[in-house]
């Protein structure tokens, strides 16, 4: 699948850069999904007083202290507004505000010229960024939860146990090696990966009903339920293992979701 999924990007990719091609490569051009479809550029958001701040003060910083990182330029200009009183403030955040004022008519305007289709587009683009950001935060959390790796395949194990033996110093020819050792592995000796696997299989079923129980146990409901949805293969969650010391609202959701 991720080889498919690589073809398809090149393929988007291609797209777009003869999209770009196709325009002069001027500077309205970007490799966005947005310009790919034809969708203008919006209005940029407006600065914060603290950004305007930073702006306005960044080189004199810089000619101070010449040596400073990015990082410890960022720290000192924090530093500074921090110290600034509510009167010197004032002036970025009238700027600020009028900012947001020109944005707000700008995005106004902007909005009211895309087509029907662009507009459908867009806000398509919206919901899936929005949940991209869902699933990447809902694996991240997975992760931090300690939820157990999935069992590899006979396969992978194999790459694996290959990989143990050897200095791998150019990762595409290693991997062509062992698509063509494993072809001419007898079945007798793929059976060997084969009986891992259903061991690999035992194991992440007996480690996952432990952090399935630890997650209910710690409270940790919402997280089991986002898994559950997002794998979509059958509950998780047995309202009788819910403890009651979570209350009633927690099993009542849960209940409901159900129906």
């Amino acid at each position: 699948m991720a080889f498919f999924r690589g073809i398809v990007r090149c393929a988007e990719n291609f797209t777009i850069l003869k999209k770009c091609h196709n325009n002069g490569w001027n500077s309205e051009c970007y490799f966005s999904a947005k310009k790919a479809l034809g969708i203008p550029l919006p209005p940029k958001k407006p600065l914060t007083a603290y950004m305007i701040f930073c702006q306005d003060h960044r080189k004199e910083v810089l000619r101070e202290n010449p040596t400073l990182s990015s990082t410890e330029q960022i720290k000192k200009l924090a530093a500074q507004w921090s110290l600034l009183s509510l009167d010197k403030r004032e002036p970025y955040e009238t700027k600020a505000r009028e900012g947001t004022v020109l944005y707000g008519e700008a995005h106004k305007k902007y909005y009211e010229n895309l087509s029907e289709e662009q507009k459908r587009e867009l806000a398509k683009m919206k919901m899936e960024k929005r949940e991209s950001r869902r699933l990447f935060k809902l694996k991240k959390a997975l992760r931090e939860s300690g939820i157990p790796k999935h069992p590899l395949k006979a396969y992978a194990l194999f790459v694996k146990s290959e990989a143990k033996s050897k200095d791998i110093k150019q990762p595409a020819e290693f991997i062509k090696e062992c698509a063509e050792k494993w072809k001419n592995l007898s079945e007798v000796e793929k059976k060997k990966f084969d009986n891992l696997v259903e061991e690999e299989k035992n194991r992440y079923a007996k480690d996952f009903e432990k952090w399935r129980k630890k997650m209910i146990a710690d409270g940790n409901i919402k997280l089991l339920e986002q898994y559950e949805e997002f794998k979509g293969k059958g509950k998780v969650l047995d309202l009788e293992e819910i403890p009651k010391s979570l209350g009633r609202r927690v099993a009542l959701k849960s209940s409901q979701r159900e129906k």
